[in-house]
């Protein structure tokens, strides 16, 4: 008891994760706060699966971002 858990994502990990939302929400452009949650998620999903390109990892985030914004103008 007392032990701090181990992280989740290393810093690297951490510093690519973070890279690729600033760069997709930078792709984006001004977006609602569902699609930034949406390129997140996407980045975490993605690196789950073990993609570690960060043009990928963008590539999706964008992805995500855009359906979300669609989906937020047909509401």
């Amino acid at each position: 008891m007392g032990e701090d858990p181990e992280p989740l994502y290393d810093p690297a990990l951490m510093r690519l994760m973070s890279e690729a939302y600033e760069a997709a929400d930078r792709q984006l452009g001004k977006s609602i706060k569902a699609a930034q949650v949406a390129m997140a998620l996407a980045i975490i999903r993605a690196i789950n699966d073990g993609q570690r390109d960060r043009q990928k990892l963008i590539a999706a985030a964008v992805a995500a971002g855009r359906l979300e914004q669609v989906r937020g103008t047909q509401n």
